[in-house]
């Protein structure tokens, strides 16, 4: 097996069949854990830390938020739809300024977001 080949798979697969990778992946103990050598300081550019959008509770306006995502990330109403559907989950891997927008936009839906360091 060609380790690059599979990251480029995994790389194609949309939020909703990651999220489900993970979870069988957890399910056969396997899990990744990387790991940072040195302390914040060390790093010589920190923009390529990575923050992921995690939605906790969809809210009361669901119709609202499902349309948002569907726009924000132009896919169609079957995927925003699946996405909504697996909340809670971390719906987007971004910088931390991009990750600040989109959930500001989201919580404009009434939903409840957090920005975590992946």
């Amino acid at each position: 097996m060609e380790i690059n080949k599979i990251a480029k798979e995994i790389a194609k697969l949309s939020p909703v069949k990651l999220d489900e990778l993970t979870s069988a992946l957890l399910a056969h103990d396997i899990s990744a854990t990387i790991y940072r050598f040195g302390t914040p300081t060390d790093y010589s550019d920190i923009s390529d830390i990575k923050y992921g959008v995690f939605i906790s509770k969809t809210g009361d306006r669901k119709l609202l938020l499902l349309k948002t995502i569907k726009e924000l990330f132009e896919i169609g109403l079957k995927e925003a739809k699946d996405i909504v559907d697996s909340c809670p989950c971390v719906i987007k891997e971004l910088s931390y300024e991009l990750a600040e927008g989109l959930k500001n936009e989201l919580e404009e839906c009434g939903a409840t977001v957090e920005i975590r360091e992946i």
